[in-house]
């Protein structure tokens, strides 16, 4: 029987972490859906159009004192990669912080969140957060579903009101189907009931949306509830008694099964009234239509590995749902016996989907495009690993690129420059004023000693003068300081971080050392990868040369003047210092005055006066004044004559220690000064060194990355490496589909008939593309964008990606277009589901049996064919036991004696189809037309099941008998003991 039944618009509200997985796998899924549809021309509205997604997530840790939770949405235009949501999930950290409070789905949510929050839209309504104070604040533990609850109902208008906004007005448009007027709106609830918190919110929010729009808005609402812990720790039992109370809860509070009992109801409101809730009417009052159990048991006694396999299954069920109808022919299978009421609601599901992954191949064809540019166009080194005609190559072919590459001290990093920029801040301070090397720095004497002071210190005496002299080398070195100190020489060359830092863009204009290597050692690397492609390994050859010169030229600094070499120096300084003072002491005290020397020839001449005129005395002779005063005369001129002559021997002596003193002073400076310089030149090499890093590592993990992206051409694994394939989402894909593609991209050229070549050619090197590498090389934003462009490239490497996507992009088969609704039109008819499941075989083996027979010998039957005659029904066969029914109920089983069956299949419905024909003689199947011939799902349904027809319910109920009392608090909404309930 086929039926076709008009989309309905679909509200698809997501709880938890799970229900975050399923949005995650589910929203690409329908956008590749509709894109099919589309380019086949399907009647019927944009499913993007009359669907919608909302997230709830708990916080399951207080902040603040506060239980929190968030309510998101994708963010407008997201366009997720087939993949997204699997190599996510094999990418999630395992552990984190605070694992002992958390349960293993809770982590899994929290890790979830965080690596997909980018790709998610947060809803406020300006008015704080939504939370409530938890009941006992300053205690980091977990947020028991009692506190979860009462934020969920303290909030619950706020939500109503933005899920209102963002999750149903988008899709009640009244012009999205004009062929039907009556498109109804189902409101579906995907929450897991595992996690604990999750399970907590659905209810308050759910009911209150109902209660805000009212059933005129929103005809029927569906729930999809995951039952059943995947936990591999001890917080299994938590997760499993958590589900079976939420399942009890969710009856008392929606009226699963009829009104609660008056305490159940009493105890519920008293909860409500806590928080001063207006839900407190609401209890008890019906909100769900249907209730879909969603267990990790299946029907065979296995177990699903991953909670990622149950929201495969959910996805493909509301796959069918929204694109076949498939929740509507539900709706009318089952009537009104059915109901909520009844003691019997529950369904249980079971969906399996075979497809062609026509999105995934597209994607991964124009990935394997732009990889193919990347390793023949950007990787070469040199033109001898390329194709002389590639005109990527122009640059490299000129005459000029032959020169040899220039080095740091072509581009003026060298110590004569270096060292008369600092010679020009001070001239009279050097004794040559044009300094080649360190060795040239030298203290000029005038500057040591000037005119003046000289003239000063001279008129001191002998022990006066060091005092003196070393009150003026204290100044002088001080002055020294100011002149050739790290600030002067950092100054002097550029090398304060605020001058020369490439983001400020004034370094472009300086000429002081430092900044200008720098501008042109920036304009030369911009220049390399601005020529060329090939001018990113250049560049990485470059600044690894670079890198070499200048830890040479710091080494042979550092070599030169070692820590140790200079305490040696310094110690050699101090040990001449000490000499000269103990030499300087002794001779000011031996050295006479002048004064003192003259009263010592007058005392030595009346000396001698006195002595010969006692001689005369003695030998009785009378003095005689001319011959004995010309004598005496003679002696005393003598006598000051020899003294003089000492004293001028001992001026000079004090004058020569003086001049020794100066030379002293005057190589300490010296020495300063070399050392400052010497510093001044290591601390340039190492920002130069740090620039040329940053620039390798820049350059380098382009290269890596580039290289990554530039993988052979091959036909990609239908499940991405990493991941574990799902039985239940199989695809189905042939090496003649991959090459089909492949060959259509690359024949494929724009309105200017230019190829991706041509089209990387022209881009490459453009103004604006060099003012990106220059902005990216020199780490600051463009000034010509604003700040706020997110489509800014921040790394060398995905500028070249996205030059790379662009060159592409004319005739890219990555996002919709005419020439991918084009092929997709092609593929349909060559490569649909049906071909690649039974039709492609079923001619393969025709065609082998004609020729067979036509080589068969005359009066010969033919050989017999295939034993496999009708691999139709081996399929249906196969997918009808891979979309059992969760829970591990078999109506089929003779102790069942509830439950009914409702069976369906959503293809594509097409007048040529095999499985129309097959299921229609064959098979017990109902075939809701999809439009879309690249998928088959197979949905199974029981109906009319109560809590105690499923074992695994039985067992949760265990469970949650056997928790702690702390855990019980933990888990259960309502203190009091009630086995109405929880029993």
């Amino acid at each position: 029987m086929l039926i076709n039944y008009t989309q309905s618009r679909a509200a698809i509200l997501c709880f938890g972490g799970w229900g975050l997985q399923v949005l995650l796998h589910l929203h690409p899924r329908l956008q590749a859906a509709q894109e099919q549809r589309a380019a086949l021309g399907a009647v019927g509205p944009d499913l993007e159009n009359v669907t919608s997604f909302g997230s709830l997530t708990p916080r399951p840790l207080p902040e603040q004192d506060q239980a929190r939770f968030d309510l998101f949405r994708p963010r407008p235009g997201l366009a997720l990669t087939p993949d997204f949501i699997a190599r996510t999930l094999a990418g999630l950290p395992r552990g984190g912080n605070h694992t002992g409070l958390l349960t293993a789905s809770e982590r899994r949510a929290v890790a979830l969140l965080d690596a997909s929050r980018a790709q998610l839209q947060r809803l406020e309504d300006g008015a704080g957060p939504f939370s409530v104070a938890t009941s006992r604040p300053g205690e980091f533990e977990r947020i028991t579903r009692r506190r979860m609850f009462q934020a969920a109902a303290a909030n619950a208008d706020r939500v109503a009101r933005l899920l209102e906004i963002n999750l149903l007005d988008p899709i009640r448009q009244d012009n999205l189907d004009p062929d039907d007027p009556f498109v109804q709106t189902t409101l579906y609830v995907v929450a897991p009931l595992f996690e604990p918190l999750a399970s907590a919110l659905i209810w308050p929010l759910v009911s209150q949306l109902m209660e805000r729009v009212g059933r005129s808005h929103i005809s029927q609402v569906v729930a999809l509830l995951a039952t059943g812990s995947y936990a591999a720790d001890l917080s299994r039992p938590l997760e499993d008694g958590a589900a079976y109370a939420a399942l009890r809860e969710l009856e008392a509070l929606a009226g699963v099964r009829g009104q609660p009992d008056p305490a159940t109801r009493a105890a519920l409101r008293r909860l409500l009234r806590e928080v001063n809730s207006p839900l407190t009417d609401q209890v008890g009052a019906p909100v769900f239509d249907a209730v879909y159990l969603l267990d990790r048991e299946k029907n065979n006694q296995g177990l699903a590995d991953d909670s990622q396999e149950l929201a495969v299954l959910a996805g493909n069920a509301l796959e069918s749902f929204v694109v076949a109808g498939g929740d509507l022919y539900l709706q009318e299978q089952l009537g009104v016996g059915l109901h909520h009421g009844e003691q019997r609601p529950y369904s249980l599901l079971g969906a399996a989907t075979d497809y062609v992954p026509v999105a995934q191949v597209l994607h991964a064809v124009n990935r394997q495009e732009e990889s193919r540019l990347v390793r023949e166009w950007v990787l070469h080194a040199t033109p001898d690993e390329a194709d002389t005609a590639n005109p990527l190559l122009r640059a490299i072919s000129k005459a000029g690129s032959k020169k040899p590459p220039p080095t740091l001290h072509d581009l003026g990093l060298e110590q004569p420059t270096a060292l008369m920029q600092l010679a020009r801040r001070l001239p009279d301070l050097f004794t040559d004023p044009q300094p080649q090397t360190l060795d040239d720095l030298g203290v000029s004497r005038r500057f040591l000693l000037p005119d003046s002071v000289a003239t000063q210190l001279r008129r001191l005496s002998a022990e006066e003068w060091p005092t003196a002299f070393d009150a003026h080398l204290t100044g002088i070195s001080d002055y020294l300081k100011l002149a050739v100190g790290p600030g002067a020489v950092d100054e002097s060359w550029g090398l304060r971080a605020e001058e020369w830092r490439l983001s400020s863009g004034g370094w472009a204009t300086d000429e002081r050392i430092f900044p200008a290597v720098l501008h042109r050692v920036h304009n030369h690397l911009v220049a390399l990868v601005n020529d060329s492609p090939t001018g990113l390994a250049r560049a990485q050859d470059q600044v690894q040369r670079w890198l070499s010169e200048a830890e040479q030229a710091r080494r042979d600094l550092r070599l030169r003047a070692t820590p140790s070499q200079r305490k040696l120096d310094q110690f050699q300084q101090s040990l001449a210092l000490r000499e000269w003072e103990t030499r300087f002491a002794e001779a000011g005290v031996r050295g006479p005055s002048l004064l003192r020397v003259i009263l010592s020839a007058i005392a030595l001449t009346g000396l001698v006066a006195l002595l010969g005129y006692g001689y005369l005395v003695w030998v009785d002779r009378p003095l005689e004044m001319a011959q004995d005063g010309l004598a005496l005369l003679g002696f005393g001129i003598g006598a000051l004559v020899a003294l003089f002559i000492g004293y001028r021997r001992a001026q000079g002596r004090v004058d020569r220690l003086r001049q020794q003193r100066l030379e002293l002073a005057q190589a300490e400076l010296t020495a300063q000064l070399r050392a400052a310089a010497s510093d001044g030149l290591v601390r340039l090499y190492d920002l130069m060194i740090g620039e040329l890093e940053r620039w390798r590592d820049m350059l380098g993990e382009a290269a890596d990355e580039l290289r990554s992206l530039a993988t052979p051409p091959e036909m990609p694994s239908a499940t991405p490496p990493g991941t574990r394939p799902i039985h239940l989402y199989t695809p189905h894909l042939n090496e003649q589909l991959w090459k089909r593609c492949l060959a259509y991209l690359r024949d494929q050229q724009d309105e200017a008939g230019l190829s991706s070549d041509a089209r990387l050619d022209d881009l490459w090197g453009q103004a604006t593309w060099r003012r990106e590498v220059e902005r990216i090389f020199a780490g600051a934003p463009d000034p010509r964008r604003p700040a706020s462009d997110r489509e800014r490239a921040k790394t060398l490497a995905e500028l070249i990606r996205r030059t790379v996507r662009t060159s592409v992009a004319p005739v890219s088969l990555a996002r919709s277009s005419p020439a991918r609704a084009a092929l997709i039109r092609t593929l349909s008819k060559e490569f649909n589901i049906e071909r690649m499941l039974w039709r492609g075989r079923e001619e393969a083996e025709e065609l082998e049996r004609q020729l067979k027979a036509l080589q068969a010998e005359r009066g010969r039957a033919p050989l017999e064919a295939n034993v496999q005659a009708f691999p139709r029904r081996h399929y249906v066969e196969n997918a009808r036991n891979r979309a059992k029914p969760t829970a591990n109920y078999d109506v089929s089983d003779r102790l069942a004696v509830y439950g009914v069956n409702i069976d369906y299949v959503a293809a594509s419905g097409q007048a040529d189809s095999d499985l129309t024909r097959t299921l229609l003689d064959e098979y017990n199947f109902t075939l809701l037309p999809t439009q879309d011939p690249f998928s088959i799902t197979f949905v199974r349904t029981v109906h009319g099941l109560g809590l105690d027809d499923l074992d695994r319910i039985r067992r949760y109920r265990s469970e949650l008998r056997h928790l702690g009392a702390a855990e019980k608090r933990a888990m259960e909404l309502i203190d009091e003991t009630h086995d109405s309930i929880y029993g």
